[in-house]
């Protein structure tokens, strides 16, 4: 219990160097990326964890920072009485910080009220959306699915890869976010660069990681899928008790070489 504890409070930076050939004309340019999925805030996960990752990624001078879903833990009340984003919105990146929908934000039953909330520190949350950022390195395209829940709970449903990206320019470097670790194919074919997920926790607790390795093709970690690169996250905060066995809380640097 006490290692577990350890596990689930302790956070440990991933590195995931990646190289892209396209995008810039330049060659061994970087972006960095700061990611931080599944942080549950809620009673459990509060302000004083929420500090830390703030402190801890700001560190890292990020160009963007994404956040893949899986920000709030169900209910938004205790996000609201304890100012949670006045603490979030202390994060800082070159390029701006973006964030998706996960499932539980849908089992929530908060979003518009969500979404509003993170317009209002700078955050741009992505539903079905593509936004293109221009940056030193060249012009960065960051595309949002909503979370596979909305299949069942959001009357429209979601929109497949293909159509999402259908108006973008495949040259571009691109990024998507998709909170659960599904359809990396279909991503791929579409001219992803980058896939960014969570969801999984890594089981959070062993031998649950035994399951999420069957459930997923990639449950954690990283792989390439034909030439588009993936990392699932473990997730930096906890849903239930905060306990972490065979997992760690975990914060996503992602340096991107362009190459010629």
């Amino acid at each position: 219990m006490l290692w577990g504890t350890r596990n689930a409070w302790s956070t440990v930076i991933r590195d995931y160097p990646v190289e892209i050939r396209k995008g810039t004309g330049r060659t061994n340019t970087a972006l960095r990326i700061a990611a931080a999925s599944d942080i549950h805030l809620g009673n459990i996960v509060g302000n004083r964890h929420l500090k830390r990752m703030v402190e801890r990624i700001n560190d890292l001078k990020p160009d963007l920072i994404l956040l893949p879903g899986d920000v709030i833990d169900d209910s938004i009340e205790p996000f609201l009485r304890n100012k949670m984003s006045e603490t979030l919105k202390q994060l800082k990146a070159k390029y701006g910080v973006y964030a998706v929908l996960g499932n539980h934000e849908y089992y929530g039953g908060h979003i518009e009220q969500y979404v509003d909330e993170m317009k209002n520190i700078g955050i741009k949350v992505l539903r079905d959306e593509v936004v293109e950022v221009e940056t030193e390195e060249g012009s960065v395209v960051i595309a949002g699915r909503k979370d596979k829940t909305a299949e069942s709970m959001d009357p429209v449903g979601r929109k497949p890869v293909a159509e999402l990206l259908s108006g973008v320019d495949p040259s571009r470097f691109i990024i998507m976010m998709d909170h659960q670790p599904y359809g990396f194919a279909a991503a791929a074919d579409a001219g992803v660069d980058l896939l960014l997920c969570g969801h999984t926790h890594r089981g959070q607790f062993a031998p649950n990681h035994w399951l999420t390795g069957r459930l997923f093709e990639l449950d954690w970690g990283y792989m390439k899928k034909n030439e588009m690169h993936v990392a699932v996250s473990s997730g930096y905060g906890t849903w239930g008790p905060p306990i972490r066995i065979a997992s760690r809380s975990e914060i996503m640097k992602i340096d991107v070489g362009f190459l010629k």
